[in-house]
């Protein structure tokens, strides 16, 4: 199964084989396991901050950082947008340059 800009709450849904594309998977402290005993999976552009992926995964793009989140942040609010939405933002970014 393919998950498309997700940001995950319920990580015990996922399945071997499956694959990220722009999914929100960062844990709030360093060091979590995510999908332990899952094999094959494939992450790209996705946000892996202070998780660890089973060894084995594929890794593409991704925000690796095992930087623990500073006291004095604020978490930010997330919001879901469409794929048109999605795809007129990249399509934006990518014209600045």
């Amino acid at each position: 199964m393919i998950h498309e800009r997700k940001l995950f709450s319920r990580l015990d849904k996922v399945k071997s084989g499956d694959e990220f594309v722009g999914c929100n998977l960062a844990q709030a402290v360093p060091g979590v396991k995510i999908f332990a005993g899952r094999k094959g999976l494939k992450f790209t552009r996705c946000n892996l901050a202070r998780a660890i992926v089973p060894s084995g995964s594929d890794i593409v793009d991704c925000n690796t950082s095992q930087a623990p989140i500073p006291e004095h942040v604020e978490p930010e609010e997330t919001v879901e947008i469409t794929k048109k939405e999605y795809d007129r933002l990249k399509a934006a970014e990518v014209s600045r340059g």
